[in-house]
């Protein structure tokens, strides 16, 4: 005969649902907390991205330097000290000559650019080598000073020195003295004396235009804005 009392069976069954609920929640609360270090870890990353990313684009932080123009080609001279810009079109020579180094540049324009770069150099009426100078002015032609790129340039009329029979001239010289050495700019266009004359036997050429030619002041502007875009500058 079972004297088991239904109460007690009751309470027996009502302490095995309370346990098994506890450990349900037990479980579920272990679970969330061991899946919620790697969500917390992928804040922190996603927080060290942004500060890194914040510090990368500072506006503190110093810019990139500007790449060279890709239309223009640099000519550098350690010898002498030198570095300037041509267009990437144009023709440059460069060769030796008494004291120094003369650099020719044939443009794509009408200007032709002369450059001598000398220390030394025949004095006037002597085959003695004397210091170079910038002595291309005269009492009836005086130099000016001009300040390009920084540098003061003497700048000369020298027209006259260039030209010939059916050849002339607009020319200037830009020159200045560094570390004991000459150098001097000289940008010049040239035009035919006949322009709508033939070579051969001098008869007029029909349909012939004549060239424009530019004043000497605008000339002289424009030679020097010539020189500017040469971006000269000493390296030594």
């Amino acid at each position: 005969m079972n004297n088991t009392n239904p109460s007690k069976k009751g309470l027996v069954v009502t302490i095995i649902v309370l346990v098994v609920i506890i450990l349900i929640l037990a479980a579920g609360v272990a679970y969330l907390t061991l899946n919620r270090g790697p969500v917390r870890d992928d804040e922190a990353l996603s927080q060290t991205a942004s500060t890194t990313l914040d510090v990368s684009t500072n506006t503190n932080t110093p810019a990139v330097a500007v790449a060279s123009d890709p239309s223009l080609k640099t000519y550098s001279n350690p010898e002498y000290g030198f570095s300037l810009q041509y267009p990437i079109k144009a023709t440059l020579n460069d060769h030796d000559i008494t004291g120094g180094r003369e650099i020719s540049i044939t443009p794509v324009t009408a200007t032709y650019i002369q450059i001598d770069v000398q220390n030394k150099e025949y004095g006037n009426q002597s085959s003695t080598m004397v210091p170079a100078q910038c002595d291309d002015g005269s009492a009836q032609n005086p130099s000016s000073q001009v300040i390009i790129g920084g540098i003061a340039f003497l700048k000369t009329d020298v027209s006259d020195l260039y030209g010939g029979m059916q050849i002339w001239s607009i020319a200037y010289s830009y020159c200045v003295q560094h570390n004991g050495i000459r150098y001097r700019i000289v940008p010049r266009i040239s035009y035919s004396r006949y322009p709508c004359q033939s070579e051969k036997d001098g008869s007029t050429i029909p349909d012939c235009v004549k060239p424009t030619i530019p004043s000497t002041a605008e000339a002289s502007t424009m030679f020097d804005g010539t020189v500017k875009s040469l971006n000269f500058m000493f390296t030594n």
